[in-house]
Order: C-alpha cells, then structure tokens, then sequence
C-alpha cells in the first residue's frame, strides 16, 4: 500500500474533513439512457406427435 496522503493526483485522500472532500467532488454529469429495442420473441411451433397405429388382431375362425 502507498501512503494514500502523498499521492498528488488524489486530492482527496488525505483530506479528514468532510466539507472539503464534498467540496472537492465535482457533480457528475447525468449521461441519457439510450432505450433498448424489444426483440421480438419467436413463436415456438408445436411438434405434432406421431399417432401409433394399432395392429388389428385378426378374428380366428
């Protein structure tokens, strides 16, 4: 870890009052969200299922 209170960059770091640290946060800017467009959902197609024949049995006579 670097001595957070010698860092030139972060002009906040060493700061212990908090009036000056909010005085030192600039405002951020409100970005627009962009809208998303709707997928459209596909349609799922029903497997139509096989019908089994049945075997006739045969009459013995």
């Amino acid at each position: 870890m670097r001595n957070l209170r010698t860092t030139g960059n972060n002009t906040n770091a060493g700061t212990r009052n908090k009036k000056e640290k909010k005085k030192q946060k600039k405002k951020k800017k409100h970005k627009k969200k962009k809208k998303k467009t709707k997928r459209k959902k596909k349609k799922k197609r029903k497997k139509k299922k096989k019908k089994s024949k049945k075997k006739k049995k045969k009459k013995k006579k």
